[in-house]
């Protein structure tokens, strides 16, 4: 499960598409939420509107991406604050 950051694909886009296999299969600049969710062959209609009616009640919030991390096997930016 991703939260799409629009605003980060032309910073990060150059280094995701030579280092990033899900971003040559069109997956865009994101911030992963929780992973692993459940197995694609499990999302259904229950999963998906179960998940709709969770991030429903979550409010737009700002946040910045100005502090790179690692944790094995990968860098990231770490959102500030890490929650509303």
């Amino acid at each position: 499960m991703i939260i799409e950051v629009a605003e980060a694909d032309g910073i990060v886009s150059g280094w995701r598409d030579r280092h990033d296999p899900v971003a040559v299969r069109g997956v865009p600049g994101h911030i992963t939420a929780l992973y692993p969710f459940v197995p694609p062959e499990s999302f259904d209609d229950p999963v998906a509107d179960a998940l709709a009616a969770v991030v429903s009640t979550i409010r737009d919030f700002d946040f910045t991406l100005s502090r790179v991390d690692e944790v094995p096997g990968a860098i990231w930016h770490r959102p500030d604050p890490a929650r509303p």
